[in-house]
């Protein structure tokens, strides 16, 4: 598979009002990865995560691959199409995941060059986050927070392959249906992503009630925000780094 069957299309999501802030920094991101700027005014939203900057990723998939699945839509694939694949589109399928993690290295690489040029913006004396957005099957949303207060050079470097385990069972197994947006979350004790956030519609407001391990491909759920806590620790400065964030949502019960 060739880049030119395959790629990865960037738009550059930002608050207008921050534009000369992020030049920079956007300007570095164009350059080497091309993409164009989406500047919004204001926009209002369920979820805690707060970015000032996010990479939005749409995947670009080849012709052959296009025609090995009954629905495609924006830029994803049909994850109910995966249990009727023979094994030559298997084989495929497994080359376009190669293809898309070395283009995420390429991505997480420009990443950790900008590093020192990244900016600190706050809310509340809490920092908001530079995040990588992309699709997954049945047009769920997946966020992964690229400047994680405990983020280390290992755990970076990791993402790429994060991103397409997450976007593998979603489409070789699949997301629960009322799944709309989630987010990778990392284990300190590895410097690893083996988490996918996948919250119910109810557990917004409250704390993350379900997630994916995908090493074991299990979906397990939470009973209440301190089992969430318990199992996961945050950091206080993950505030505005989580889709939903437990410890304030348990002090303002």
């Amino acid at each position: 598979m060739s880049e030119h069957d395959s790629d990865i299309l960037f738009e550059y999501s930002f608050r207008d009002s921050n534009e000369s802030e992020l030049n920079d920094l956007i300007s570095s991101f164009e350059v080497e990865l091309g993409g164009h700027r989406e500047p919004y005014s204001t926009r209002h939203g369920a979820i805690d995560l707060v970015t000032f900057l996010e990479l939005c990723m749409t995947w670009v998939i080849s012709k052959g691959l296009l025609q090995l699945f009954k629905k495609y839509s924006e830029g994803l694939l049909d994850a109910d199409s995966f249990k009727s694949l023979g094994e030559a589109h298997r084989a495929e399928l497994k080359a376009w995941y190669a293809f898309l993690e070395g283009k995420l290295d390429a991505v997480i690489g420009t990443v950790g060059r900008v590093r020192t040029i990244i900016p600190q913006l706050k809310f509340d004396n809490f920092e908001k986050c530079l995040a990588i957005r992309c699709g997954l099957a049945n047009n769920a949303t997946c966020l992964v927070v690229l400047n994680h207060s405990r983020m280390t050079s290992k755990m970076l470097m990791r993402i790429p392959l994060a991103i397409v385990s997450a976007l593998r069972y979603s489409i070789e197994v699949g997301l629960p249906d009322d799944t709309r947006i989630t987010q990778l979350y990392y284990d300190l004790a590895t410097e690893s992503w083996p988490y996918l956030f996948t919250p119910t519609v109810n557990a917004f407001g409250y704390f993350v009630d379900r997630y994916v391990n995908l090493q074991t491909r299990e979906v397990l759920t939470l009973a209440d925000a301190d089992e969430f806590l318990q199992v996961f620790q945050p950091d206080d400065d993950e505030r505005l780094q989580l889709i939903i964030w437990p410890i304030f949502n348990r002090d303002a019960s």
